[in-house]
């Protein structure tokens, strides 16, 4: 087993967990990081932001 197994199966986690996430939830991710995003953004614009911020 390579040590790169387990990081990349933890960051496929963490995007599925993404992917999941509602849109209160996407919004509140990306205010706790400092991210900017427009009001009017959609759960799909808000989980490209936060995929963007890992």
């Amino acid at each position: 087993m390579t040590p790169e197994e387990p990081g990349k199966s933890g960051v496929e986690g963490k995007s599925i967990v993404i992917d999941d996430m509602k849109v209160d939830e996407l919004r509140a991710e990306l205010d706790r990081l400092g991210f900017e995003y427009p009001s009017t953004a959609k759960k799909p614009e808000l989980i490209e932001l936060l995929k963007e911020s890992e």
